[in-house]
């Protein structure tokens, strides 16, 4: 009985952790609402291949790890950091409650680190996924308020799900 019920709780949070999002249709990620952002040393950083297993499929948690308690209102202002250089240096800022969801978003440019800047820090009730060109493979940036350097890109393309 043990067996099996870890044995669920394991497969769940792979498929978690594999989650993919649903695609509409794809799009250009619009104007920057901040370039030339550096926002190194000010959060945690991470590598994201590293965080997966933090994933739950298409919500973004607050820093402690949890669900958000309150999914009204509290998830803005929060915006999206893209980064040309690792641990969230020279970052282009987008404003993400003007982003649509279930759209591939492409930036004119590679990002090779992530942040979403909240300063509630509650976390987001959608998943935030970048990937490489293609719109084929994502990665979930799986909490606010913390660096990641993306590997296996270079990334240009993001979607935000559900």
């Amino acid at each position: 009985m043990l067996f099996a019920t870890l044995t669920t709780l394991a497969l769940a949070l792979v498929g978690a952790a594999n989650a993919k999002p649903t695609i509409a249709k794809h799009a250009g990620l619009g104007s920057p609402k901040a370039s030339g952002v550096s926002v190194a040393g000010t959060f945690p950083v991470s590598d994201l291949d590293a965080a997966q297993a933090r994933v739950k499929a298409d919500t973004t948690l607050n820093t402690n790890g949890g669900l958000r308690i309150d999914v009204t209102a509290a998830d803005f202002p929060a915006d999206l950091l893209l980064c040309e250089s690792a641990n969230c240096a020279n970052c282009v800022e987008f404003d993400l409650s003007v982003l649509p969801h279930e759209t591939c978003l492409t930036a004119n440019f590679d990002f090779v680190s992530v942040v979403i800047s909240q300063p509630s820090n509650s976390g987001l009730d959608f998943g935030v996924f970048v990937g490489p060109p293609g719109c084929a493979s994502f990665g979930q940036i799986p909490v606010v308020n913390e660096c990641f350097n993306v590997n296996g890109g270079p990334f240009t393309e993001l979607v935000l799900s559900p």
